[in-house]
């Protein structure tokens, strides 16, 4: 991570002040997540704690490097798409626990893809996966329509490491793998309408490419 190219993505993809958050749809209780302060003394899980399955949607190569160093340093596995409607193919495969989403991508944006998704649990009765949104945009207006989207949760670039920390372990607790219910099918995947999987771009696989923060 000694290019400046790197070095620059991780100036602006991790922050020490903490970010803007949303107040989570359907948190445990009694966590109170409004705030930073709040959030970290609800949710006080040491790093080594955490474990599960997340899926890093997320179209910039240096952010996608950036963002797996930091979920891998927590002890976390990742999976990567580039975009929201690979990632709506890949939510439907299953074995996720959370998802972080990027909202601003081309072919199919964090907004788009999440009301996507939402919709087909409704439909497939399946448990919500938690979707926490990733962004630069700060502005009350955008953390509302990362709400009106189906998302749970909101960190804002650049990302606080210990809100990312907390906001895992905390939407972890809410995993459909570890609540049980409808989440997991006897094919292990789900099918996609055809409208919904027009896609032809291939998964693009990129956990491998772990970079040190």
């Amino acid at each position: 991570m000694g290019t400046p190219e790197m070095r620059t993505a991780i100036s602006t993809f991790i922050a020490t002040p903490a970010p803007s958050r949303l107040a989570p749809r359907a948190a445990p209780e009694p966590v109170a997540h409004e705030t930073p302060s709040a959030t970290s003394s609800a949710t006080p899980a040491p790093v080594n704690a955490l474990r599960g399955m997340v899926l890093l949607v997320e179209d910039n190569p240096i952010n996608q490097k950036v963002a797996q160093s930091l979920i891998k340093i927590l002890g976390l596995d990742c999976d990567t798409v580039e975009n929201g409607e690979l990632a709506v193919q890949r939510m439907a495969k299953g074995d996720l626990d959370v998802v972080l989403m990027d909202c601003q991508m081309p072919v199919k944006d964090g907004y788009t893809a999440t009301r996507e998704w939402r919709q087909l649990e409704s439909e497939k009765g399946l448990t919500p996966l938690p979707i926490i949104a990733m962004t630069a945009n700060a502005m009350a207006g955008d953390r509302m329509k990362c709400l009106d989207a189906g998302m749970d949760d909101y960190l804002s670039k650049p990302v606080d490491r210990r809100l990312l920390e907390s906001s895992l372990a905390l939407w972890l607790q809410r995993s459909p793998r570890r609540e049980g219910g409808g989440r997991r099918h006897p094919s292990g995947a789900i099918e996609i309408p055809a409208e919904l999987a027009t896609n032809t771009v291939p998964h693009r696989e990129v956990t491998d490419s772990w970079v040190d923060a």
